[in-house]
């Protein structure tokens, strides 16, 4: 029987650990405390070129008396902090807006944020990292991967053929430049496909970069390329993915 017991318990506990997780998603932190500070939500949401909005609940057994938001995105060196204002009270609930028109984060990045809660009881709280990927999420996009490769392409501008080209082409020109440069190959490399340029170039406008037909960002290990889903795809695919690559 105590074995059952045991069994039934556990069950019980990864059911609501996934439960958890599928009212969340993520980012998103269930709990973390530290002292008598406890964070009861934590995430962020973001509308691409437009605002990025993170979100904190917070309680503590003392009033809560200041919260620094931190957010970097990854090969960026600058941190950006922000001390959010907020009444001292023991349960608090923040949203902090940032103006991406006015201070944009790199397009595709992946960016990390964290907050330092202090109460007055001179407890405080650092969470732990949470990451979100900046991508154009004007779309939705249909991805392919393959090892260290991901292909993505805007839903309904291309199909399984299209994407499964895209990573052939992709895998082929990564090993052949890797033997031929004798270049250590990425972690992990995504390209992204746009339908058309004007669409590249409207989201690079909006993100204060000036693409031409494509680029690689090395820091962040990403391609965005415009290759629209029209006879001869493959034969652009052949010349643009190759050349972008050789600059990761």
């Amino acid at each position: 029987m105590n074995g059952e017991r045991r069994i039934a318990v556990s069950l019980a506990l990864t059911l609501g650990l996934l439960l958890a997780l599928s009212i969340c998603g993520e980012p998103c932190q269930v709990t973390a405390a530290a002292g008598d500070i406890t964070v009861i939500e934590n995430r962020a949401v973001y509308s691409f070129a437009q605002q990025a909005t993170f979100t904190l609940q917070a309680t503590s057994d003392a009033e809560i008396t200041r919260v620094y938001l931190f957010f970097r995105a990854v090969g960026d060196e600058r941190t950006e902090s922000r001390e959010i204002d907020i009444e001292p009270a023991r349960e608090i609930s923040v949203d902090y807006v940032h103006d991406l028109r006015l201070s944009p984060l790199p397009p595709f990045a992946t960016v990390a944020f964290w907050w330092q809660i202090d109460d007055a009881a001179e407890s405080r709280l650092t969470t732990e990292h949470q990451h979100f990927e900046y991508t154009d999420n004007r779309f939705a996009w249909e991805q392919l991967s393959a090892d260290e490769l991901t292909v993505h392409w805007i839903e309904g501008h291309g199909d399984a053929v299209f994407g499964q080209a895209g990573l052939d082409i992709s895998q082929a020109s990564l090993a052949r430049i890797n033997a031929e440069l004798r270049a250590p190959v990425p972690e992990s490399v995504d390209i992204y496909i746009y339908d058309s340029q004007n669409n590249l170039d409207a989201a690079m406008m909006l993100t204060g970069r000036d693409w031409v037909a494509g680029q690689a960002r090395p820091e962040l290990g990403v391609i965005v390329i415009a290759i629209p889903h029209e006879e001869g795809y493959t034969s652009a695919m052949k010349r643009y993915i190759p050349h972008e690559i050789t600059h990761l």
